[in-house]
C-alpha cells in the first residue's frame, strides 16, 4: 500500500500497452507487467489504459465477477491513489468512469427528469387546449397515431444506441453519457407510453371487465 497521489490528468498520462495505470474504485493501479498474463487477454486491460476502469473489473467485462484471488492480485499493483479534487473531475466527465458517476444523487446523475417532465406536461395541456378550439382537426384516433409514431421513434432510438454501445462501446451525445442517454429514453418512453395508455383508457377498462367476467365465470 502506497500513500502517493495521481490527478485524473495524471492516470491519463499512462495511457499505453509499454505503461499502463487503471483506476479502480478510486484507487491507481500500475498493471503493464501483467497485461499478457491476463486470462482474459491482454486487450480487454489495454483498452483501459489511462481510464476508470471500475465496471469493467467488477463485472469481469460483462461476463460475472472477478475472484478473491484477483482482487488480491490486483492489490499487488497498486501504486497509490486518486486525489480528492479528480474524483469529483472524474464524477463531471463520467464517459469513462460510470463508477464514480454512479454515485451522485438521481437527479445530479439525470438530470432531464424534471425538465423533461414540464415539457411533456406543457405539450398535453396545449395538446388539450388546442382539442377545445380545433374537435374536427386533432380528434383522438390522429392523437393516439402521432403517440404511437413517437413510441415507434423513441423505440428506434433505444434500438441504436444499444447497437452504437455493443459496436463502439460507451460514447457522448450532447455532453450526455450513454448512461443518461438510455434513462432520457426511457423516462420519456415511461411517459409517452402512459399518455398513451390513457388515452386508451376506455378500450382498457373494457377488457379489463371482460376478463373479470371471464375469471368469474372459470
Amino acid at each position: 500500500m502506497t500513500n502517493t497521489t495521481f490527478t485524473i490528468e495524471q492516470i491519463q498520462q499512462h495511457n499505453t500497452a509499454a505503461d499502463c495505470y487503471l483506476l479502480i474504485n478510486s484507487n491507481v493501479y500500475d498493471v503493464t507487467a501483467y497485461e499478457n498474463e491476463h486470462p482474459g487477454g491482454a486487450q480487454r486491460i489495454i483498452s483501459y489504459c489511462g481510464k476508470d476502469a471500475t465496471i469493467a473489473f467488477q463485472n469481469q467485462g460483462g461476463e460475472g465477477q472477478h475472484s478473491q484471488v484477483a482482487n488480491n492480485l490486483l492489490n499487488s499493483f497498486q501504486v497509490g491513489a486518486l486525489t480528492t479534487s479528480s474524483a469529483v473531475a472524474v464524477v463531471n466527465d463520467p464517459i469513462d468512469n460510470n463508477g464514480l458517476y454512479a454515485l451522485l444523487p438521481g437527479l445530479e446523475r439525470y438530470p432531464f427528469v424534471i425538465p423533461t417532465t414540464i415539457v411533456w406536461i406543457t405539450i398535453i395541456i396545449v395538446v388539450l387546449l388546442l382539442r377545445q378550439l380545433l374537435p374536427n382537426q386533432l380528434t383522438r384516433p390522429k392523437l393516439l397515431r402521432a403517440l404511437s409514431i413517437l413510441l415507434f421513434v423513441i423505440f428506434s432510438c433505444l434500438a441504436v444506441g444499444g447497437t452504437i454501445l455493443t459496436v463502439y462501446g460507451r460514447f457522448k451525445l450532447f455532453n450526455w453519457n450513454t448512461i443518461q442517454i438510455h434513462a432520457f429514453l426511457g423516462y420519456s418512453l415511461v411517459l409517452v407510453g402512459l399518455t398513451h395508455a390513457v388515452l386508451h383508457r376506455r378500450e382498457l377498462w373494457i377488457y379489463v371487465t371482460r376478463w373479470k367476467k371471464s375469471a368469474n365465470v372459470q
